[in-house]
């Protein structure tokens, strides 16, 4: 099992999604982005919160995983290889400001 930090978690109001959606122990979603402008091994992170007893399901992205584990990480997800992967560790300050987000991923 991997941790890993999540980068860009304060960047367009994610700070609002996160304290409302994301919990410790959450399913997460790893969406590559081979054609973002800043690097092409970019790993973009969703949450996935069900609603109405799970008829209605919405994506919220928290932020990106750091460089160098997304170049680790890009070809795997490339190769559609499975994993697993779950919020480990929420730090979210009351004011808002200070968001730190910590995820597991586990490649079968």
């Amino acid at each position: 099992m991997a941790k890993h930090s999540v980068e860009g978690v304060t960047v367009s109001g994610r700070a609002d999604d996160i304290h409302k959606w994301c919990k410790e122990g959450g399913a997460v979603i790893l969406k590559r982005e081979p054609d973002n402008p800043h690097d092409k091994n970019t790993i973009a992170i969703f949450i996935v919160v069900k609603m109405l007893f799970g008829l209605i399901k919405s994506e919220y992205q928290l932020g990106y995983v750091r460089a160098i584990p997304a170049r680790k990480m890009a070809s795997k997800l490339d190769n559609n290889e499975s994993y697993n992967a779950s919020v480990s560790r929420v730090y979210a300050a009351e004011w808002r400001n200070t968001v730190d987000i910590t995820i597991d991923v586990v490649f079968q």
